[in-house]
C-alpha cells in the first residue's frame, strides 16, 4: 500500500494510503528503540513480503479445515494468511530461527503455535500437517536438501509443499540494491536478514 512521510516537528509522520484515496497516520515509531524485526514487519513486510503471503497460500491451495506449517515464518505474514483460509477448524503452526522475527509474530498472532527452530531439524512429529508453507526462507537455510527432507517427514501422505525464494543475490539486482538501501539507513543488523 503506497504511504508517504512527511516532516513534522523534526520526526517523521508515517502515512497510509487509504482506498478513497486520502491518507491515515500510522503510530510514530522511534527507530532507536526498534528491533530488526519490528522495521522488517514496518517496512517490509507491506511492501513486498506481504503481497507474496498471498501468493503463497493460493499456490499451496490451502483450504478450510488443514493443518498448515510456515517454516522460516518470520514475523507471521504467510502464517497469518493460512490463518485466514483454514479458518476456526484447521490449525497453522511456525518455525523460525529468529526470536525478534517470532516475538512479533507472537504480538500479532498469539493464538499461533510458534516455535524457535532451524529448518533442518522440525519439532514436530510425523505426518503432522497437510501443507509446508515457506516464502524467502529456503535459501538461507544451511542445508537446503535437509530442510526440504525435513518439511516431507512432517506433511501426511499426499501433503503439499510451497516454497518461494529469491535467486542469488548476485542474479537479483533489486534485492542487492534493497538490502545496500537497509544497511545505509538501518544498520547491518537490519539488513542481515536480507543477504
Amino acid at each position: 500500500m503506497p504511504y508517504r512521510a512527511e516532516r513534522a516537528g523534526g520526526t517523521y509522520v508515517h502515512q497510509d494510503r487509504l482506498a478513497s484515496g486520502g491518507f491515515h497516520e500510522r503510530p510514530q515509531v522511534d527507530p532507536e528503540s526498534e528491533t530488526a524485526a519490528e522495521i522488517f514487519d514496518r517496512l517490509f513486510l507491506p511492501t513486498l513480503a506481504g503481497r507474496w503471503a498471498k501468493r503463497v497460500i493460493t499456490a499451496a491451495a490451502l483450504s478450510p479445515g488443514e493443518r498448515a506449517l510456515d517454516v522460516a515464518c518470520g514475523t507471521g505474514a504467510v502464517a497469518g494468511e493460512a490463518l485466514g483460509r483454514v479458518g476456526p477448524e484447521g490449525t497453522v503452526a511456525g518455525i523460525d530461527l529468529g526470536p525478534d522475527m517470532l516475538a512479533v509474530a507472537r504480538r500479532k498472532l498469539p493464538d499461533l503455535d510458534l516455535r524457535e527452530g532451524r529448518a533442518e531439524a522440525l519439532p514436530f512429529a510425523d505426518e503432522m500437517f497437510d501443507v509446508a508453507l515457506c516464502q524467502f526462507g529456503l535459501m538461507f537455510f544451511d542445508d537446503r536438501a535437509q530442510a526440504l527432507r525435513e518439511m516431507r517427514r512432517v506433511l501426511r501422505p499426499g501433503g503439499r509443499v510451497a516454497v518461494v525464494v529469491w535467486d542469488g543475490i548476485e542474479r537479483s539486482p533489486a534485492y542487492v540494491a534493497l538490502a545496500e538501501v537497509v544497511e545505509r539507513h538501518f544498520g547491518g543488523e537490519a539488513a542481515a536478514p536480507i543477504p
